[in-house]
């Protein structure tokens, strides 16, 4: 079925739902639930790309790792 809201954009890596976020000195963590997994995991967000607000917490979106181990989010899917 093409369209389901697990399945990545072209572009994206995965789709997670954000749990939420943490301030850590200058940076900002976000705690993302992947589709697949059952467990939290722990990302720095990508400081240029775009932001990832307390509205975006407990939605489902399309995230990238970029090559610095950062997470970008690709797509909103709220």
């Amino acid at each position: 079925m093409v369209g389901k809201i697990f399945d990545p954009i072209p572009g994206a890596d995965y789709v997670g739902k954000i749990v939420r976020l943490e301030q850590a000195k200058d940076k900002m963590l976000v705690i993302v639930r992947k589709h697949e997994d059952t467990v939290d995991t722990t990302f720095v967000q990508y400081r240029f790309g775009r932001v990832i607000t307390n509205d975006c917490v407990g939605y489902w979106h399309d995230f990238t790792n970029r090559p610095s181990g950062e997470i970008s989010v690709v797509n909103c899917k709220h």
